[in-house]
């Protein structure tokens, strides 16, 4: 989701891309990113600002063959923005495990001769082991991106770990992200302090609840806290007592009510 979501951003600045799968059927691969981006990716390409080639039968051609498959493609589309799904699949076509690095860097030396283009390469992490790749991609990318999901409490978290980016200042490498709408992360929490006071609207409340005061708790609850229901807030010693003013929309909401 986060690679196909690179390449519709590039679309909507006049930056198309090239999706190369090696891991799913270009139909399946529409299928489910169409439904989970709320974006025609059938539209995009017939409007010419993207493309997805479908390679997942040519895995074992060679390395000529497909690489002149990837080049023309990205000349025909003058393509600035491409993504290959995933290296992974594409080292484990070939009977030579050579083969895959040397296309991939057969690919890249040409498109920065040729074109400015931004690459952008997914890799599963092999399970049980601390490396990120397979080889080397690590260490000869200009940037690196960990995706994590963990389980604190039962609840799923996912992290998005920038390791490196070359040329930028990382002030926050760690940050959460959602799929919910699409891939989003979710700015570092600070306090912010409003230099007069502001009006206080209103949410829409479901019928026979009583609105948090927050949307998206609302959301989490099934539609805040039922009329005349007893309701628990408890808070684990490792929060911070600053988390607890999140009650302050709660009786706001309920005053306003």
């Amino acid at each position: 989701m986060f690679a196909t979501q690179f390449l519709v951003k590039g679309a909507g600045l006049n930056e198309p891309g090239v999706c190369v799968s090696f891991a799913e059927p270009r139909e399946t691969y529409i299928e489910n990113l169409s439904k989970h981006l709320n974006v025609d990716l059938e539209r995009l390409e017939a409007e010419g600002k993207l493309k997805i080639l479908d390679l997942v039968s040519m895995r074992g051609e060679g390395v000529s063959a497909c690489s002149e498959a990837i080049l023309e493609q990205m000349e025909n589309l003058k393509a600035r923005r491409l993504v290959i799904d995933s290296y992974n699949a594409l080292a484990q076509g070939f009977k030579d495990p050579l083969e895959s690095r040397v296309l991939l860097q057969t690919v890249l030396s040409k498109l920065m001769k040729r074109m400015e283009c931004t690459t952008l390469l997914v890799e599963e992490k092999p399970l049980g082991e601390d490396r990120i790749g397979l080889d080397l991609e690590e260490f000869v990318a200009d940037g690196v991106l960990i995706l994590r999901r963990r389980i604190i409490d039962g609840m799923l978290l996912r992290e998005l770990e920038v390791l490196k980016m070359r040329g930028s200042k990382l002030s926050n490498p760690i940050l959460l992200f959602t799929l919910q709408g699409g891939f989003k992360c979710l700015k570092p929490f600070s306090e912010r302090w409003w230099p007069q006071p502001v009006g206080f609207k209103p949410g829409r409340v479901k019928p026979g609840f009583l609105s948090t005061g927050i949307s998206d708790l609302d959301d989490i609850s099934g539609g805040g806290m039922a009329f005349r229901s007893y309701n628990l807030l408890e808070v684990g010693s490792t929060v911070p007592i600053t988390i607890l003013r999140l009650v302050r929309p709660m009786v706001i909401h309920a005053l306003a009510q």
